[in-house]
């Protein structure tokens, strides 16, 4: 029962957590998130095991205390103390170890947390001599855990104490009374000795009860990080399901309506937008409470079409691109694919038709061919071999032992910069998509490589959103985009912009001087 249990209550737990906004991740420690999906094996064991113990012991107590009461109300009397004098023990620690095993759970998952990072960094600690550093700051979180984690152990230990303190007290009293009682003739010394019995068969459960209470309150805690999961809504794109717009066309319900048919990621016909894009009044922020980083933004995109952001940091090109992908919900305005709101296209259309290459790269550990399809058995090899020749990382992938199913390090450790981003971008193209996000997608490669994936991916006739430092890659976009601190300065073509000797003029002399430099 425990493990069927635990299994139900992980799948549950699992599937949640991945249906849930990118803002809930980047607001908590991987390590901590990582560390809640083995609490669903301890709720179940406390739920399947000690509770139904739990039951059999307030049973048992009730029946020893009938029995107890049937030989004398005094002494009985003694044995109910006992055991309001344990619940009360125990109700005086309970906010503060309820409060206390929360902050550990937060120090553990601060732990677990940087341990993670410390690993996945490994690299650049050593490479920069960071050890020491690291290992204090480690260390710092340990300590916090460790300091909170014997402050509990006390209470434990007293908490120990008092049902065996009380015990003793029990006997005691219940020898000095009965003795009085067989003395004044109203109790026989068989009774007494079978009363003792009794008061040690009825408070070894209130010695039970009380240590489950303590398991409770630590369970609060875990609960606690448990329905911070379950309890945080879920993507609004992948809730929403496809529905007709009241203005929108007929051929945009009609494109709606085959999204909801259920043509997913891994079917045989792939249903896909057409390509038109628009952004229509965007305003979005990450604090709720400061003003808004992007206001009253729009954009149009035709398929074919390639329009580039440019900017400085923190303007909001990224912040943009990944609007338009899904990661994050826009506070006012709406995005629209094919002339349809995005809350009405299934998500399995929006899989089939948009990818999207982010600046952070990510190569799991697995085969060629599971980083290139993400799991997804049922893409063929002509695909592979044509997102591989388009992103120039053919050559190299073929000569990795078994081709694509030959094995990646985590973390593309058997890779050089510039052929993750190559990796990168060939799992963007499996999919052929009609909509293409590159957010500094050729940041880590030569002029030559750039060039020849950028000329292959214009032949792909997919519309493209690009995000670039590199300006020299969008001299030939149809429209650019120039941001400052989230608001439009200048837009047009290369030319235009040129002549216009701003904003765009400017940053294009800073990124030629910088080449030449």
């Amino acid at each position: 029962m425990r493990l069927s249990l635990a299994a139900k209550m992980s799948a549950q737990f699992f599937r949640h957590l991945l249906r849930l906004p990118v803002d809930f991740y980047s607001q908590r420690f991987a390590g901590e998130i990582g560390d809640r999906s083995s609490l669903n094996d301890k709720v179940a064991g406390i739920l399947s095991g000690q509770l139904a113990q739990t039951a059999i012991d307030i049973v048992m107590m009730v029946f020893y205390a009938g029995l107890m009461y049937y030989y004398n109300v005094h002494l009985t009397m003694v044995g109910i103390a006992c055991a309001v004098l344990n619940a009360f023990a125990l109700r005086r620690f309970s906010r503060w170890r309820v409060e206390a095993n929360m902050r550990l759970l937060q120090e553990y998952g601060k732990v677990s947390g940087a341990s993670i990072a410390g690993l996945q960094s490994m690299e650049t600690i050593k490479a920069s001599g960071m050890e020491s550093g690291f290992f204090l700051r480690w260390s710092g979180h340990f300590a916090n855990a460790s300091n909170t984690r014997m402050d509990i152990e006390v209470t434990n230990v007293f908490l120990g104490l008092v049902p065996r303190l009380l015990s003793t007290f029990a006997t005691m009293t219940v020898l000095v009374l009965g003795g009085y009682y067989v003395i004044q003739g109203q109790l026989t010394i068989g009774s007494l000795v079978a009363f003792q019995l009794l008061m040690a068969s009825f408070l070894r459960p209130v010695a039970s009860l009380v240590y489950l209470g303590q398991t409770i309150q630590d369970l609060q805690g875990d609960m606690a990080r448990l329905d911070d999961v379950l309890a945080h809504p879920e993507d609004r794109s992948l809730s929403a399901l496809p529905g007709k717009s009241a203005g929108g066309t007929q051929a945009s319900t009609s494109v709606a309506s085959s999204a909801e048919d259920g043509i997913g990621k891994s079917g045989q016909e792939r249903v896909r937008l057409q390509g038109y894009v628009e952004l229509r009044n965007i305003t979005f922020g990450y604090n709720p409470l400061a003003p808004p980083l992007i206001e009253n933004f729009s954009l149009k995109l035709k398929p074919g079409q390639r329009v580039a952001l440019v900017g400085g940091s923190g303007s909001g090109k990224s912040t943009l691109a990944k609007l338009l992908t899904g990661l994050y919900q826009p506070w006012e305005g709406e995005i629209l694919f094919d002339d349809v709101p995005r809350g009405q296209l299934s998500p399995h259309m929006l899989a089939n038709s948009l990818s999207m290459v982010d600046q952070d790269l990510i190569i799991f550990g697995g085969t060629v061919r599971e980083n290139l399809t993400l799991w997804d058995g049922t893409v063929p090899d002509l695909l592979l071999s044509r997102a591989c020749q388009d992103a120039e990382i053919s050559e190299r992938l073929q000569s990795l032992a078994g081709g694509f199913d030959g094995n990646l390090n985590e973390g593309g450790g058997n890779l050089s910069g510039g052929e993750r981003q190559r990796l990168e971008i060939a799992r963007a193209l499996v999919n052929d998509p009609s909509i293409l996000v590159l957010d500094e997608a050729t940041s880590a490669l030569d002029t030559e490589s750039e060039r020849l994936i950028v000329e292959r991916i214009g032949l792909r006739g997919c519309s493209c959103l690009v995000v670039a430092h590199r300006l020299s890659t969008i001299r030939d976009c149809d429209e650019i985009i120039v941001l400052e601190h989230g608001d439009v300065v200048e837009r047009g073509s290369h030319e235009a912009l040129w002549e216009l000797d701003g904003v765009y003029s400017d940053l294009l002399r800073a990124d030629e001087g910088a080449h030449v430099g």
